[in-house]
């Protein structure tokens, strides 16, 4: 029987399949704080491909951000801009901000979705395999100490990991809140251990990868930018901007 993955593995095989999804596209317009991007043919030529997984990122009035496009909307809030950065500087910042979170399920990524967003279902998605996994180590919990060194059972303890038995017993036949509702009376209604039974949404998955790609191509652009103009290989030393790099064979005024 193949082990069962646990719900981080799961995240993260969502995770390289988004990266790939996003791995040849490129930026196909710009104006200040907005970029369209869309996946292209060639680097070269320029020309589009497919318009699979297009999105478009906006830097929103009051620091927020909004991801769209062949992917569902999420606005992330609050960004706050560093009063002493340009405004060019502050827009690639704010797509920064968020695209660097490591992951998707990531604390800090997912409430400052909630929040811009306003609403727990852009961010999270309902889900068997993880309310199983949750009931499976609250079960492993009771376990514990259940029997003594002497042999002597806990009663409490084993009454306990059996109700939490049959509420595991109950998921994919039942509703996670009739689930839920086993667990909290098994646990002598303690709420605060109830399990959740949610995944980070696709959605935010791909918004997370959508924003790492466009973070790159932005920083791309920037390098590019202090190279110099006419031969773009090495760095751009001149005062005005109308001279070279003064290396070997490029040109010079």
């Amino acid at each position: 029987m193949k082990p069962t993955r646990t719900t981080k593995q799961r995240v993260t095989d969502q995770m390289g399949q988004a990266r790939d999804s996003f791995a040849k596209h490129q930026i196909t317009e710009s104006s200040h704080g907005r970029w369209l991007v869309k996946l292209m043919k060639s680097k070269i030529d320029k020309q589009p491909g497919t318009s699979t997984f297009w999105f478009e990122v906006v830097v929103l009035a009051g620091g927020k951000l909004l991801i769209h496009g062949d992917i569902n909307a999420v606005i992330f809030a609050y960004f706050h801009p560093n009063q002493h950065d340009s405004a060019e500087d502050n827009a690639s910042a704010c797509v920064h901000w968020m695209a660097s979170r490591k992951r998707p399920d990531d604390h800090y990524f997912i409430e400052k979705a909630k929040i811009g967003s306003d609403s727990d279902d852009t961010v999270w998605t309902r889900d068997d395999d993880t309310l199983r996994e949750e009931t499976q180590d609250l079960i492993k919990q009771e376990s514990e100490g259940e029997v003594d060194e002497d042999g002597a059972v806990d009663s409490k303890k084993r009454d306990r990991r059996e109700a939490l038995e049959h509420a595991l017993n109950m998921i994919g036949s039942s509703t996670h809140e009739e689930v839920q509702r086993e667990v909290y009376e098994a646990l002598d209604c303690d709420g605060e251990s109830v399990p959740q039974g949610k995944i980070v949404s696709t959605t935010m998955v791909y918004a997370h990868a959508a924003l790492q790609r466009l973070d790159v191509l932005l920083k791309e652009v920037s390098d590019k930018q202090k190279l110099c103009r006419f031969c773009e290989e090495r760095p751009w030393v001149g005062n005005p901007y109308d001279k070279s790099c003064g290396g070997p064979g490029c040109i010079t005024f």
